[in-house]
């Protein structure tokens, strides 16, 4: 029960970053909160599926590279390992920021 509470209490600081970093979006928006708490109580089922997302939209950004590059293999392969998108930047690329 501890490990439920304390993953609950990373996912929601993460996505409250998120949130208050977004400029865009009303903090006093009764929804979005509601979202927020969604997401933090259901981490079980919401955290892999976010996790998904930015693997996802990184194999598809490293397939792209790929077809843009020189037929090489391996230096398309070390550019896209070279590109990685840091773990700050994750939850903004899936939102599409």
């Amino acid at each position: 029960m501890i490990g439920y509470f304390t993953i609950a209490a990373l996912v929601f600081s993460f996505v409250c970053y998120l949130f208050i970093q977004d400029q865009d979006a009303r903090k006093d928006n009764l929804g979005a909160w509601l979202t927020i708490t969604f997401v933090t109580l259901f981490w079980p089922l919401t955290l892999p599926n976010m996790a998904r997302k930015v693997v996802t939209r990184w194999l598809n950004s490293c397939r792209s590279q790929e077809k843009q590059s020189v037929p090489e293999a391996s230096s398309a392969e070390a550019r896209c390992h070279t590109n990685m998108v840091p773990p700050t930047n994750l939850i903004s690329k899936i939102l599409g920021r």
